[in-house]
């Protein structure tokens, strides 16, 4: 009886939590839309999908996948991060960067839940929430190649995520790392997670779309495992101490199941970039898709996700 009240209370909270999110996606894409008739500098489009580079679509859908991802890893680590901030947070005046943070999901549920701290999002696409969203939370368009727009020692807590397909061996180590440590305060922490295209307890066609993935990757200069290389990439930089790590391997599991959705719906993603690559039609990618699918339970099929986190000196 006693828990009753915090129970509805976080219930309350997570469906106030789950409304703004739709309404922020929905102001989102409908605000990107209509620059994208101004102008079509940040797009390209393909089949029906929009794109930004070579990664995965950046339209509705996408976000929907994202979100999606958020939820899974919450679920999986029972956490939203793994550095020792959580006081701090609490405590007010945390200043907290994500970097490549799409729709907002993870800076917003963040911002709700502490919001005498102050939650800054950057994307190299104007992606995320432009009007509801919690007051101390703001999104700005910028690519971390080309420098943070932010001055040195600017934040208590630095976050990037899922960012694998993003930037080659070269940019991780001498431009993102870097730039990552450099706007985090000394005595703060860095923290990054990532997922590897490559899957435990792989079918046949599930291990042809990982290799695929693979393939593609490469031929833009983009390693496709990047876990054993964070550590090193961490540590050159001469201004991280305790740099710690923890993984975990999530079963893909049965239709309907989070874990599967989220691994369909990335498989999905790729099919404009993965078929051509292939020189197949969309219709046996499809095919490929349905029997990885189907393989996912026979094979006990895993996603390993990673995160690093260390503390600047």
């Amino acid at each position: 009886m006693g828990n009753g009240p915090s129970k509805l209370k976080e219930a309350q909270r997570k469906r106030f939590r789950a409304r703004n999110q739709r309404e922020s996606l929905s102001s989102t894409i409908c605000s990107t839309a209509s620059r994208e008739n101004s102008s079509n500098q940040w797009y390209r489009f393909s089949y029906g999908r929009r794109y930004q580079n070579v990664e995965n679509p950046n339209d509705e859908d996408e976000m929907a996948r994202l979100q999606l991802l958020h939820y899974l890893v919450k679920s999986s680590w029972q956490s939203d991060f793994s550095s020792p901030i959580a006081g701090q947070l609490e405590s007010g005046n945390c200043r907290v960067l994500d970097c490549g943070c799409g729709p907002g999901t993870w800076l917003m549920e963040l911002g709700s839940d502490n919001p005498d701290s102050y939650f800054t999002g950057i994307d190299c696409c104007p992606v995320f929430p432009t009007d509801i969203k919690p007051r101390n939370v703001e999104f700005q368009c910028a690519n971390i190649l080309d420098g943070l727009p932010f001055d040195d020692d600017t934040f208590d807590f630095v976050h990037m995520r899922f960012m694998v397909g993003s930037f080659t061996s070269e940019q991780w180590n001498f431009s993102v790392i870097p730039e990552l440590v450099r706007v985090c305060k000394p005595g703060g922490f860095l923290e990054c997670m990532e997922s590897d295209m490559k899957w435990m307890h792989s079918g046949p066609a599930t291990e042809c779309l990982m290799k695929t993935s693979f393939s593609f990757l490469a031929s833009h200069g983009i390693e496709g495992i990047i876990h054993p290389h964070l550590h090193e990439y961490l540590r050159r930089t001469n201004r991280l101490a305790n740099i710690h790590y923890a993984h975990k391997n999530i079963p893909v599991g049965k239709p309907g199941e989070l874990t599967f959705q989220v691994a369909q719906q990335t498989l999905e993603a790729s099919k404009v970039h993965l078929s051509e690559f292939l020189q197949i039609s969309h219709d046996e990618y499809d095919e490929l898709i349905r029997i990885a699918c189907r393989e996912f339970e026979e094979y006990k099929t895993m996603v390993t996700m990673f995160r690093f986190w260390a503390q600047k000196i």
